[in-house]
């Protein structure tokens, strides 16, 4: 494979190959990071059975760090791709596709949220970066992957499994499937505030996890926010609702033990201040007043999506031991249940900061 890259590598650049080791532990794209005696790169191999057209998101990567580099007062660096000789962002080689990215010095990334303050700093950069393209019209991107967000369409999708019983599991998760359904007008809400444009197309990341921010070395403060794959028309409610489902809990989605899975309110508050620090003034009140809906939509839709991939037999995410899409299903009806038994304190804490 080693030659084979190499080929590769040559399209981006005539500089001698040093070395060239895999990068991260990411389950989408493959990745490396090749060494040349001057400097480095990245390395892709593109996911194009998740990403069906890999020219478009390169566009609209292109499209996103042209207007970032525009912004005097943005902050982070930008993620950069790399043209090839041909002048192309993607070099197809036997079958697949490859990108060249340029290679972040002195950073690294996070696999968890270790701090309230890791969770204002990680929180205002996706702030700053979806104020920076605020005033960059969403219908330029193309989407990346059609109804990435769209719980209607998930909720659809686990009734077809629930009926299917492919797998022949329902037995084992009727109790969660009524709680999914008692909670199903979470769904309907936003859906709906979607579709009257109450709650307004913007371009989103869709992806606001911690490890999509690379961290200085030495300050540990945000260098550049990653993983522009799926940055698209969308809703900031998409955004905020993914750092609520993945920085408030007080234990991950593999959690087995359900006692120990709770909404941590000292982690939301870090978020809503970093987040609302940079957004405040460029939402509208019925984005504000649901950015706590949106971490409820995107926690019912991925228990919708761990559940439906269980009753399919697991065929989507990859798993460790047989129950372990299930254990993750009743893993996020617990983070939201626990959301719901202090919504209350909740919205204070967003209020505190509109």
């Amino acid at each position: 494979m080693e030659l084979e890259l190499t080929d590769v590598i040559s399209q981006f650049s005539n500089e001698p190959v040093v070395d060239i080791q895999p990068l991260g532990n990411g389950h989408i794209h493959k990745t490396w990071k090749v060494d040349f005696a001057s400097h480095s790169i990245v390395l892709q191999q593109f996911n194009s059975n998740i990403f069906k057209n890999p020219y478009e998101v390169c566009k609209n990567i292109e499209i996103i760090s042209d207007h970032l580099k525009s912004k005097n007062d943005y902050p982070y660096d930008i993620l950069q791709l790399i043209r090839s000789k041909q002048n192309e962002f993607i070099v197809p080689f036997e079958n697949n596709y490859f990108r060249a990215i340029n290679f972040a010095e002195n950073c690294y990334a996070a696999d968890i949220m270790d701090s309230v303050n890791t969770a204002f700093e990680v929180s205002k950069a996706f702030g700053k970066f979806a104020k920076s393209l605020s005033d960059l019209n969403p219908n330029s991107l193309t989407y990346s992957i059609e109804n990435f967000h769209n719980g209607t369409l998930r909720h659809a999708t686990l009734w077809t499994a629930i009926k299917e019983n492919i797998a022949d599991r329902v037995k084992y998760c009727e109790n969660l499937i009524n709680k999914i359904e008692t909670n199903k007008e979470i769904t309907k809400k936003i859906d709906s505030l979607k579709e009257i444009q109450k709650i307004p197309l913007r371009i989103a990341h869709f992806d606001t996890k911690v490890n999509n921010i690379l961290l200085d070395n030495l300050t540990h403060s945000p260098k550049m926010i990653i993983d522009l794959d799926t940055t698209m028309p969308g809703t900031l409610l998409s955004d905020f609702g993914d750092m609520v489902r993945t920085a408030t809990p007080t234990k991950d989605e593999n959690e087995m033990d359900l006692d120990m899975v709770n909404f941590d309110l000292k982690f939301f508050e870090g978020i809503t201040q970093g987040y609302l620090s940079e957004l405040s003034s460029t939402l509208n009140q019925h984005e504000k007043e649901n950015l706590l809906e949106g971490g409820k939509y995107l926690i019912l839709m991925q228990c919708e999506r761990f559940l439906a991939d269980y009753l399919n037999g697991d065929i989507y995410y990859p798993i460790n031991y047989e129950n372990q899409n299930l254990v993750r299903a009743n893993n996020q009806m617990k983070l939201l249940e626990s959301i719901v038994d202090q919504e209350t304190a909740a919205n204070q804490i967003l209020k505190k900061y509109w």
